[in-house]
């Protein structure tokens, strides 16, 4: 293994630790937490909201999010960003995780201090327990095509792609968890 990717395995590894202690903490904070409220110590920043996977529940999903960004004092500018990552991931839940039948999702919103660039970190979950998608692996929609001949869908993840810092798929089990993250200056 060459220098390069011995750093690349270093890092996929210090990821991956940091990784399974913030799911930790995620999963110890879940467990505490309940839909709009806070509690006090380090689960202070994180929220559970579960509700059906319905598009009536997009817009609550978003309130939910900018409810938990103002009381972190973020801009609206950062808040209307993240509205339109989270009005596109619940949307496409609702209407695709499960086929022609209803279920439920959860949405863990997580605010951590960034201790070397200021503001927050800023992390959101999607659970659902629907079919196993990936869509980050989803076929691409071809931008350079012109607009009338083009497929329809594969734009939101280019839309939330461009917004957020980070954007991960992981199958745990019976769930599809879509982890998003934005570093937000608040």
């Amino acid at each position: 293994m060459n220098e390069p990717e011995k750093e690349t395995a270093r890092r996929r590894g210090d990821r991956s630790a940091m990784l399974m202690q913030r799911f930790e903490q995620h999963q110890a904070c879940a467990s505490m937490a309940k839909s709009h409220e806070t509690s006090d110590g380090p689960c202070k920043n994180v929220r559970v909201l579960s509700l059906p996977a319905t598009i009536e529940n997009v817009a609550q999903t978003i309130e939910f999010v900018k409810h938990s960004l103002e009381e972190l004092g973020c801009p609206s500018k950062a808040q209307t960003k993240l509205a339109i990552v989270v009005d596109e991931i619940v949307s496409n839940i609702a209407k695709y995780a499960y086929g022609s039948s209803t279920g439920d999702m959860t949405v863990r919103f997580f605010a951590g201090q960034d201790e070397h660039q200021g503001g927050y970190i800023v992390e959101i979950d999607f659970i659902d327990k629907g079919i196993s998608f990936n869509p980050l692996e989803a076929p691409r929609t071809n931008t350079a095509e012109a607009v009338a001949t083009r497929r329809i869908g594969g734009q939101g993840i280019l839309i939330t792609q461009a917004i957020v810092d980070e954007i991960e798929y992981e199958r745990q089990g019976e769930n599809n968890v879509l982890s998003i993250r934005k570093h937000i200056e608040c």
